[in-house]
This record gives structure tokens, sequence and C-alpha cells, in this order.
């Protein structure tokens, strides 16, 4: 279990640098339609990143039923395999924060994250601008795909900023932080959920 963690940790990091990469050339005063390119491969990485991780953080059951689990590559295909191996592996985005009492919470979000649908809607968005264009077909849209990386941007951080990931075990999650407060880095608590008691 702790490799598997180590290797969703990394791929969060990973998709850190990558935000950064991205933000980086954003700032750029001139874009071109080379560097919006280039945005969207990161994107791209992030996609399959987003994914790769939740094969990690159910290896054993997607290993079980998918042996070649380590030649996967497709981001669509990994994520259709992975809602039949665990319908709730997808990261749940949650804000963490105190009550009156001072007491810690954690709010889950219903919006402005990067949903399942919007994670499919990216990936064909980075098909279109990584194939190059038909020379016979209307010039692709540069400006428009450059004016969506703030919101796809957003949406990413949103998701992953905070988030729990369901593993297979239905008795626990992990609970991860993009940015531990005195590291900087991804950190994780394994939880164990406690049945919440009913009254009678």
């Amino acid at each position: 279990m702790d490799q598997d963690i180590e290797k969703y940790l990394r791929c969060m990091e990973e998709i850190k640098a990558r935000i950064e990469v991205i933000e980086s050339h954003i700032l750029k005063v001139n874009i071109s339609l080379f560097d919006v390119e280039f945005i969207y491969l990161q994107f791209r990485k992030i996609i399959e990143l987003i994914a790769l991780s939740s094969i990690a953080a159910n290896k054993t059951e997607y290993g079980k039923q998918y042996r070649d689990f380590k030649k996967h590559w497709n981001a669509k295909k990994i994520l259709r395999n992975l809602f039949a191996v665990n319908p709730k592996f997808y990261p749940v985005p949650s804000r963490p924060g105190y009550n009156e009492d001072q007491q810690r919470t954690v709010e889950l979000l219903s919006d402005g994250y990067l949903t399942k649908s919007d994670l499919i809607d990216l990936n064909k968005w980075c098909g279109e601008i990584l194939h190059a264009t038909n020379p016979f077909r209307k010039e692709k849209d540069y400006e428009k795909f450059f004016n969506e990386v703030p919101v796809w941007i957003e949406k990413i951080v949103v998701l992953l900023n905070h988030h729990q990931v369901q593993l297979i075990d239905k008795d626990y999650e992990l609970w991860i932080s993009m940015q531990e407060e005195h590291s900087g880095n991804v950190h994780y608590a394994l939880m164990k959920k406690i049945d919440q008691p009913t009254n009678i």
C-alpha cells in the first residue's frame, strides 16, 4: 500500500510542476501557436497523470482485472476501466476549514472543479490542438484555445488542491493536500471511514 501511495503522490507532484510550467507560459508577452500547442501537451500529460494516479490508488484490484495495466496510457480507456473496478475512483474535491468551535471541518465542493465529463472534454481539446491541421479544413482558432487555458487550470487546481480518493477497500480513503503547510509538498493521510450513528 505504501509504495502505491508514493506513486500517487509522485503523480500529484508532477501535475503541480506541469501547472507551474503552463502558468509561466501564459505570462509571456507574445503567445505563438507553438506555445498554445505546448500548453495543451501539458494538459494532455495532466489528464494521463490523473488517470494513472487513480490506478495507483486501486492497483491491486485493477491489476486483477486488467493484467496488462502497466502498458495502459489512453486516458479515456483507463477511466472507463477504473469506473468498472471502482465507481468511486475519481478524486472528490473539498475545502478544509474550521467551525465556530475552531474544530477542523471539510466541506465537499459541488462545482468549480474538473468533473469526469470535463476531463473527457479537455482530452478532446488536447487531441484537436495537438494534431496537424488538414490544409483543406478550416484553420484552428488558437486564440479560443488560449483563452480557455486559465479556465482549465482553475478547474484542475480546484479538483486536486484538497481531495479524497475512495480506495477499493470501501472503509478507507486517501486524503490529499497538494501543498503541506510547512514543506509545500503534497501531503496525504489514510483515513478510515467511521459509520455515522443513527438516532433511534
